[in-house]
């Protein structure tokens, strides 16, 4: 199992993640005297690593080779491209790890129907019938930053930052991370 390294530090992740929607409204507010009602929030960061499983295929129309890598979700086989060099994996073990709960055949079968929907996109791909083999699929660790607070209606409420590329993860993302979050916190057998 490799473990990506993130690319975003704590502090920027901070920074990325407290940004507050509605300033205007705030401003206002601050402007006309009134004053915010409630408690403080609960915040805290943490980096996460969720399971991946990273498809590298290689495919070939006759006249081209070409090799696509994508990297398959391990909770709820959510499928995008990726590229990532030798330099990019790290050996610290730092942040919490999840358990994948998608099987590899099922991520491959996944990464399969969405290489072919990318070739049907692209127009070089489609000239002749493209032969498409795998060329390898192994278990990653993929980084994220995970902001928890607490609304003011007292629920707990997460954001998540992609650790690699710096962007705010989205609603499928999100739902890995509670997924695997939910599966890390069931008993198994053994525990019982």
């Amino acid at each position: 199992m490799k473990l990506l390294a993130p690319r975003i530090s704590l502090p920027v992740a901070r920074r990325r993640l407290r940004r507050r929607r509605g300033i205007k409204i705030r401003a206002w507010l601050a402007r006309t005297g009134a004053q915010r009602r409630g408690r403080k929030r609960h915040q805290r960061i943490e980096l996460v690593r969720l399971p991946a499983y990273c498809v590298a295929f290689r495919v070939f129309d006759g006249t081209r080779h070409g090799e696509i890598e994508l990297l398959v979700d391990a909770h709820v086989a959510s499928v995008r491209r990726f590229t990532a060099t030798e330099s990019d994996w790290c050996e610290s073990d730092s942040g919490k790890l999840f358990a994948p709960a998608l099987a590899a055949a099922a991520a491959r079968r996944a990464a399969h129907e969405q290489l072919l929907a990318i070739l049907l996109r692209e127009p070089g791909w489609l000239r002749q019938q493209p032969q498409i083999s795998e060329a390898s699929i192994e278990l990653v660790q993929y980084p994220y930053w995970v902001y928890y607070w607490r609304r003011p209606s007292g629920m707990l409420d997460v954001r998540l930052l992609d650790a690699w590329t710096g962007e705010l993860a989205g609603t499928k993302v999100r739902l890995a991370f509670l997924d695997a979050l939910s599966r890390a916190a069931q008993p198994t057998p053994l525990d019982r």
